[in-house]
């Protein structure tokens, strides 16, 4: 039989964590706590549960850190989870099915249902939302950005919804998605400063629109109502916001780079 870790990231959630803990209980064998210097009472929480919580430095999110968590997992497989994910009970007997095979792949797409404001969103670009979170923990590697799929070293399968799913509480109202965009387009900005990718113009105000009607038209945001005419606004501006931020990075650049110039001028 495969052993199978549930391994949670968390900062500040002791609102979520207890039910995500206990979502997991039920089929995994062991479930270890990454916890970023939470300044709440999550750490205790989740002690009541287990004992093996690990600290790692703060971040924005926790996608750089969970090669981190890799590392502290006994687990042959390994559920990755955040503290606002729910694992229903038909999705971990697949999942300890999924472990006890061998003949498995390598790692699996777990199917999601995305809650925000309080209603599940069955479009938007996240009716069929999926993610590769359950997995071989020695076939995966997951690169330091957000919202990147993990690397994962040989066959890859799909857990089909009818098999259950992760329930997803994703935006409390429309402060959180705020604050965490702020976070999230910061890190977005920064990977495609990284990869040297040009700031361009157009880009500022064609790719804010092409993301609305995208998410409104095309991917049927407007059958989520007045809550995917907000959401296909929202993630406009995260594109938006993304590429103002690239060009933040790049004017930036550009000033310390001339600073540089004119103090070895003034030097000769």
């Amino acid at each position: 039989m495969g052993s199978i870790s549930a391994k949670i990231h968390t900062y500040n959630e002791a609102d979520y964590i207890e039910e995500c803990i206990e979502s997991c209980i039920p089929w995994a064998d062991e479930i270890v706590i990454i916890d970023m210097e939470s300044t709440d009472n999550t750490v205790e929480l989740a002690g009541k549960y287990t004992d093996k919580i690990f600290t790692h430095p703060w971040l924005p999110t926790a996608d750089p850190a969970r090669n981190f968590g890799l590392q502290k997992v006994t687990g042959e497989w390994v559920m990755e989870l955040d503290p606002d994910e729910r694992v229903t009970e038909k999705l971990g007997r697949t999942c300890r099915r999924i472990a006890d095979d061998p003949n498995s792949a390598n790692a699996y797409y777990v199917p999601y249902l995305t809650v925000m404001f309080g209603r599940p969103i069955r479009h938007s670009g996240w009716g069929n939302d999926e993610h590769m979170h359950f997995f071989r923990r020695e076939k995966c590697t997951w690169l330091p950005y957000v919202h990147l799929k993990p690397q994962i070293e040989g066959p890859v399968g799909r857990i089909s919804r009818k098999d259950g799913c992760v329930v997803h509480l994703n935006y409390r109202d429309i402060s959180h998605f705020i604050e965490k965009l702020n976070r999230y387009t910061t890190m977005e900005a920064e990977r495609l400063h990284d990869e040297n990718r040009p700031f361009r113009w157009l880009k500022l105000f064609y790719q804010p629109t092409k993301e609305f009607f995208r998410r409104y038209l095309v991917l049927k945001g407007y059958k989520d109502g007045v809550v995917g005419l907000f959401l296909a606004a929202m993630m406009a501006f995260y594109t938006q916001a993304s590429y103002i931020k690239l060009w933040e990075m790049y004017d930036r650049d550009k000033r310390e780079k001339g600073s540089k110039d004119s103090k070895a001028e003034t030097a000769r």
